[in-house]
């Protein structure tokens, strides 16, 4: 079995098409580890607060990444926040075993758009 590990308190980037200007990565974690059944099992977790005193919905986007920083693999996530609400994300996920041994790192980023009432 291998896995990996990144410390929950890493340096978070938070980018969205706009820059997210309200929900900030503010702790996230992951490990990777193989099954018996010829996939992968990404387990990611992740702290996010929207600073604004608006409702906002997100796309969330987790890019696992390789030792150049590259995207190796995306997964998708949807959120809504609310007026300065602080939510916590722990997810696992199946992908494909070939990614594997490419995989040193991940980063979220954050699309965030105004909840429209």
């Amino acid at each position: 079995m291998k896995r990996l590990s990144m410390g929950a308190l890493l340096s978070s980037v938070a980018l969205s098409v706009s820059a997210a200007e309200c929900i900030q990565v503010k702790e996230k974690d992951f490990s990777l580890a193989s099954n018996d059944i010829g996939s992968a099992v990404v387990q990611w977790k992740a702290e996010l607060k929207n600073e604004c005193r608006k409702t906002l919905d997100a796309d969330l986007v987790i890019l696992l990444l390789d030792n150049e920083a590259k995207p190796v693999y995306e997964l998708l996530d949807k959120a809504t926040f609310g007026v300065e609400e602080s939510l916590g994300f722990e997810k696992e996920v199946y992908v494909p075993s070939r990614i594997l041994g490419k995989v040193e790192s991940f980063t979220i980023q954050v699309r965030e758009r105004e909840r429209l009432q």
